[in-house]
């Protein structure tokens, strides 16, 4: 996936950015607008859910969304969306980041004071992958791909959890591979088999 040089044009489209960085196609303010205009029309409950509906129908995307804990999960699953998203409950933490950028980047809910030190205030941004330095992310707030440390991603989640007291959330493009691997209490095939099928099934 290539990540196109574009920053986000409102306050709150951090994540209809993301998004449609996903989908591959040209980046414009007008498809980032369509994209929250119909999210906030979509439901006043939830901020994510209404996103993700208009992804998955207009761009025909399947998409994983992760959400963290059991409460959350249940608030989502009272929506009614389009079945091509994945709605799994998992525990979001580095080790489960780590998995999933083997195969392609991920749209990560964290705390933007770990990554500004300015405010604290939810914020979508890309893990792309993991280097030597650090993990390479994209912050569509100012369109830049940078490198930050595990301390400071680990920070970005447990903030978001615990002080802000919103629900670590993560969101892919759907491999059914490594899904159904992570979804397994009883594993039939190594992670790393797990990892070369699916990264030769999306090359």
């Amino acid at each position: 996936m290539k990540i196109q040089n574009y920053a986000q044009a409102t306050f709150e489209t951090c994540l209809a950015v993301d998004l449609l960085q996903l989908t591959e196609e040209k980046i414009s303010k007008d498809a980032e607008l369509r994209t929250i205009s119909y999210a906030m029309n979509f439901s006043k409950d939830n901020f994510t859910i209404g996103h993700l509906d208009f992804i998955a129908k207009n761009y025909d995307l399947e998409l994983d969304f992760y959400v963290d804990n059991c409460r959350f999960l249940n608030l989502i699953n009272k929506f009614k969306f389009s079945n091509k998203i994945n709605v799994i409950h998992k525990k979001i933490g580095l080790n489960l980041i780590n998995n999933l950028i083997k195969i392609s980047p991920v749209i990560l809910y964290v705390d933007s004071f770990a990554l500004w030190k300015i405010t604290h205030a939810p914020h979508f941004i890309i893990v792309i992958q993991w280097t030597k330095d650090g993990y390479k992310i994209y912050d569509p707030w100012d369109g830049r791909i940078r490198t930050i440390s595990s301390d400071t991603l680990s920070k970005g989640i447990i903030n978001l959890r615990n002080l802000l007291k919103y629900c670590p959330q993560l969101i892919r493009r759907s491999n059914n591979l490594l899904r159904e691997f992570l979804l397994s209490s009883h594993n039939a095939i190594p992670i790393k088999e797990a990892i070369r099928r699916a990264k030769a099934k999306y090359s």
